[in-house]
């Protein structure tokens, strides 16, 4: 990972900001509404992922540029994998088609592999990257990641689509 443009010394902290924000709202004398602190961690999490990525805008090609280079390295990784499908089993239950993935019944390869890329790209999304940037910095780091890490982003983009 050490030739990515992917910032791993970057704090994520929109999650935990968010999470102590709203536990206050209504108590303590808070001024801030749920929508308020909504607001203000999306904009801190905008400008977290714009840091990570070294982008100027969200729209910046360097950001899908560098998920897939981020992808390319870790989708060969057999825990990173076991655990990814059964986050592609997650959309798969919304409807979406994803036999040809889950299945291996594809037998294009590239479309295989963008849907692979496509799904990756999602875990960067606000209910996700904060336990995604984890794994990253933790697999740059070490070349491996914890399995409870893989498990919570697993448990998050679960929760996630159950809302």
């Amino acid at each position: 990972m050490e030739n990515i443009n992917y910032n791993v010394q970057q704090k994520v902290n929109y999650h935990t900001i968010e999470t102590e924000m709203l536990d206050k709202v209504g108590k303590y004398g808070c001024e801030y509404s749920e929508t308020d602190v909504k607001n203000i961690c999306e904009d801190v999490y905008t400008v977290e992922v714009l840091k990570v990525f070294g982008a100027s805008t969200t729209t910046d090609k360097c950001i899908p540029d560098t998920i897939k280079d981020v992808f390319d390295c870790m989708r060969n990784d057999e825990l990173f994998f076991s655990y990814f499908k059964k986050i592609v089993t997650v959309f798969s239950h919304l409807g979406m088609e994803y036999d040809d993935f889950l299945h291996a019944t594809c037998s294009n390869a590239e479309h295989v592999y963008n849907l692979q890329l496509g799904t990756f790209s999602t875990l960067f999304a606000h209910s996700t990257f904060y336990v995604m940037h984890r794994c990253i910095v933790e697999y740059a780091n070490n070349n491996n990641i914890i399995e409870n890490y893989y498990q919570e982003l697993l448990d998050v983009t679960v929760k996630f689509h159950q809302n």
